[in-house]
């Protein structure tokens, strides 16, 4: 015992030559509490006025009165800043610092209490900086710490990464005569953990312990949390056990972090077994320690520990709250696993649980992505009839899941529906309308909804433009895709390469070489650079022309632009030069694409299945050397 209190007041002469931090506050605007300063000053005027018209006896009188007066008045402004802090009323910064040099200047010096009372506030609003400049003032006025002055400050300097400066205040505390408290040592502790200094911390605790100051549970708490972010969960659990040798009984904030870290690593069952020994103990479980562990059961894909899980729960009256129903729910619509959430909803709904928008809205969702829009709308119904209004959102799952469906009138009629509560349609609503109708090949009603959009104040994007102009492209309207094109240049939306491989891919495919190859060759000018549709369009559409020269050149720029061929490149320039009876080019040109790992799709497999027959090649010529 005595080495080490030898060790921490040396550490104590270090920090000693150590510069404290600085606060850096300006002139400090006065506050109601100057009145109780300024108030003897007043009354001492009275009684010098009353001193001219009488005696000496009377002036002897009048400056007994003045002390009291004044004693009184600084008796009263103590009172004032005892029951501000007390009753939490002191949370200015300013009036904060300006009652701290109220004390400072008062003739009779407070109590040292009264100066932990404001240094512990200024802590509490995390102005560390100021508390340690403070402190500082302190000193230079001789004003003599305690314990808890010390603690205060141990503990700025924990939050402000500062734990070597912070031990070295033990040190003092011990020259100084004092007994540093379970206190003192669990904020050094939280200071070498927030600086990431686990070790340090463990060796820490355990000379506390060989110095016989016994920790508590927010010290165990604060130990464990440690090994915890640090992922040393065996030792966070021995600690834990180490905790009840102690004869201290460890909380819902010890276990929580121990499972929370287990569940992070994987570890499920074991944080499972945690929490089924809380329960046995009769510590009360919280969210935090049910969330862990439904995630992690979850991302483990372990469903039947999930449902056994919640039925213990159940067993035991434990309703997990809304956050944790929306996270169950979500995962488990995310497998697929549609009738397990909404069993659980119904459940919810028994237990006085009211789900909320995002439940339902997920739900819903789950639904629309198994093409069962009969049962998304069920899900609606119930959410409205129970007083949860729709938002914009829950709207667009139902005309996305109308629209998969192809069902797009029913969709229009939501849109209706959300006229009627109010609600605006948002660019989602208009872009998912726009690609039903393309879907279904109404491209007249989506060439009138993206009007009806810009109508409305919302400016179409990419989506919303590249939907319909393909849908154009490939139902052959090429007079109306050239007039939204063109519109697309005129509202400068033409700054993405997915609108110019559309309309290449769709120009070629008509028969519009001259003016595909003018779009391509003016790509450059506009700062784009073309990808490898839009490469392959290109080439595609040369082929089909005969200018098997041009596109074999474009073919050898894509790999000099590092941006190489894919199989549909292959295969638009096989079949090319099959067209056009170059076989041995086809050949060479099919050996290379099974070098790069590329297969020929069904069209190029029947055009060589036709060569083989009437040019009487044998199937080895096709095949590597």
């Amino acid at each position: 015992m005595l080495v080490l209190r030898s060790a921490f007041v040396s550490a104590s002469s270090r920090f000693a030559s150590a510069s404290l931090l600085e606060d850096g506050t300006t002139n400090r605007p006065s506050s109601l509490f100057s009145f109780f300063t300024n108030y003897p000053i007043a009354f001492a005027s009275m009684a010098s006025l009353h001193s001219q018209t009488s005696c000496s006896t009377t002036s002897i009188i009048a400056s007994r009165i003045s002390k009291k007066a004044k004693r009184h008045a600084q008796a009263q402004f103590l009172k004032s800043v005892r029951e501000q802090c007390k009753y939490g009323m002191l949370t200015n910064f300013n009036d904060a610092l300006t009652i701290f040099d109220q004390l400072l200047q008062m003739g009779s010096r407070p109590s040292i209490v009264d100066f932990n009372q404001i240094l512990g506030k200024i802590a509490h609003m995390k102005r560390f900086s100021a508390v340690i400049s403070l402190y500082k003032q302190m000193g230079l006025r001789g004003i003599m710490p305690d314990v808890c002055t010390l603690n205060i400050v141990t503990n700025c300097f924990c939050n402000l990464n500062r734990s070597d400066f912070a031990f070295s205040l033990l040190g003092k505390i011990l020259k100084l005569g004092y007994e540093p408290g379970c206190r003192t040592f669990t904020t050094l502790i939280n200071g070498f953990c927030i600086d990431g200094k686990i070790v340090k911390a463990v060796e820490l605790f355990n000379a506390m312990v060989e110095m016989e100051y016994w920790p508590d549970v927010v010290t165990y708490g604060t130990i464990t949390n440690g090994l915890c972010k640090m992922g040393d969960t065996s030792a966070a659990i021995g600690m834990l056990r180490k905790m009840e040798e102690g004869g201290c009984k460890p909380d819902k904030v010890v276990y929580s972090a121990i499972i929370d870290r287990l569940c992070k690593d994987g570890q499920v069952i074991q944080g499972l077994n945690l929490l089924l020994e809380m329960i046995g103990k009769g510590i009360s479980i919280d969210v935090v320690s049910c969330n862990s562990l439904i995630h992690g059961l979850c991302n483990s894909y372990q469903w039947e520990e999930v449902s056994g899980f919640l039925k213990e729960m159940e067993s035991r009256d434990f309703v997990p709250d809304l956050r944790i129903i929306c996270m169950l729910t979500e995962m488990l619509c995310k497998e697929g696993m549609i009738v397990e959430p909404k069993y659980v909803i119904e459940v919810m709904i028994q237990r006085g649980l009211e789900p909320d928008i995002v439940t339902y809205s997920t739900l819903m969702d789950a639904y629309c992505m198994r093409d069962q829009i009969d049962e998304a709308r069920k899900v609606y119904d119930v959410m409205v009839e129970r007083g949860c209004h729709p938002d914009a959102c829950c709207y667009n799952i139902l005309i996305k899941g109308y629209c998969r469906s192809r069902r797009v009138d029913e969709a229009m009629i939501l849109i209706e529906e959300m006229s009627v509560r109010r609600l605006v349609p948002d660019s989602v609503t208009y872009n998912t309308l726009i690609g039903g109708m393309c879907l279904v090949g109404r491209l007249k009603a989506a060439q009138e909804l993206l009007n009806d959009m810009e109508g409305h104040g919302k400016i179409p994007d990419i989506f919303s433009y590249s939907t319909l102009l393909d849908k154009l492209c490939k139902n052959q309207a090429i007079d109306e895709a050239m007039k939204l094109f063109k519109a697309i240049e005129s509202n400068r939306m033409d700054s993405d390469i997915v609108i110019y491989s559309i309309f290449i891919d769709g120009m070629c495919k008509a028969g519009k070489l001259k003016l595909a190859r003018g779009v391509f060759s003016g790509l450059s000018k506009k700062g784009l650079k073309p990808n490898v549709r839009t490469y392959t369009s290109m080439i595609d559409g040369l082929c089909m022309e005969g200018l098997l020269d041009e596109a074999r050149e474009l073919l050898k720029r894509m790999d000099e632009s590092d941006c190489p061929p894919n199989g549909c490149t292959y295969n638009a320039i096989i079949r090319g030069c099959l067209r056009n009876k170059e076989t041995s080019r086809a050949i060479e040109l099919l050996q290379v694409m099974a070098e790069r790992g590329f297969a020929t799709d069904s069209y190029t497999n029947s055009m060589l299945v036709d060569l083989l027959s009437t040019d009487g090649l044998h199937p080895s010529s096709l095949e590597k050397p």
